[in-house]
């Protein structure tokens, strides 16, 4: 089987449409995401693929996971401007 030299993997893949979808507004802030079998049938792909794509997500902020729960979409802050040296 050959592998393109710039194909994503499957969770990256999987990561960049949630994060478009986050930044787009399609998911907004306190949406519930889908459970992780509805990922893994949406995608057709395993839980492991899942979970990866999740932890991208939860790693830059964009979503948490809350224990029994679910994952939702978290607000997104605006950028915070820092002024160094005198005015």
């Amino acid at each position: 089987m050959l592998v393109e030299p710039h194909a994503r993997s499957k969770h990256l893949q999987i990561a960049d449409d949630i994060r478009s979808q986050i930044l787009e507004g399609t998911l907004q802030a306190g949406d519930q995401l889908p459970s992780e079998p509805g990922f893994m049938a949406d995608y057709g792909v395993s839980r492991i693929v899942v979970r990866q794509a999740l932890d991208v997500l939860r790693s830059e902020g964009l979503i948490v996971k809350q224990q029994g729960r679910g994952s939702f979409v978290r607000a997104l802050q605006p950028p915070k401007r820092r002024v160094l040296g005198s005015l």
